[in-house]
């Protein structure tokens, strides 16, 4: 009797401890110009803006806006931006307002790009863009 219990024992015990493996998290594989926005030899820069809460439009609006900062700062552009956010809560109504100004000011100097390529992370919904200038 103690032999049949004891091989019960031994084919339960292993069950119970058995784990399963953590499931992968799926990696989004970005683009290699995300990283190396000068690849190939050309003068680029990356944008990116994640979901804007008044669409698509904005977002891309955004994302360029913010590749064509970086383009003017690598040709010696100066550039002031002045954020400004304000945002109020009274119970459950909240109210948020956002001022963004950019100010760029170019001496015998003219920058001009075009977009190379776009990506949007699938899990993210984060939108990249490329520019290079022309």
């Amino acid at each position: 009797m103690r032999v049949v219990l004891l091989s019960l024992l031994l084919l339960l015990f292993p069950g119970c401890s058995y784990e399963a493996a953590p499931a992968k998290k799926q990696l989004s594989t970005y683009p290699a110009w995300i990283n190396n926005p000068c690849l190939g030899g050309v003068t680029g820069s990356v944008g990116s803006s994640l979901p804007h809460f008044k669409g698509p439009a904005y977002q891309r609006k955004l994302a360029i806006s913010r590749a064509l900062d970086e383009l003017a700062l690598q040709k010696g552009v100066e550039i002031d931006l002045v954020a400004k956010r304000e945002q109020t809560s009274k119970n459950d109504n909240v109210r948020s307002t956002s001022d963004i100004q950019s100010e760029q000011r170019v001496t015998n100097s003219k920058v001009t790009a075009h977009i190379e390529a776009t990506y949007t992370d699938p899990q993210t919904k984060e939108l990249f863009v490329w520019m290079v200038l022309d």
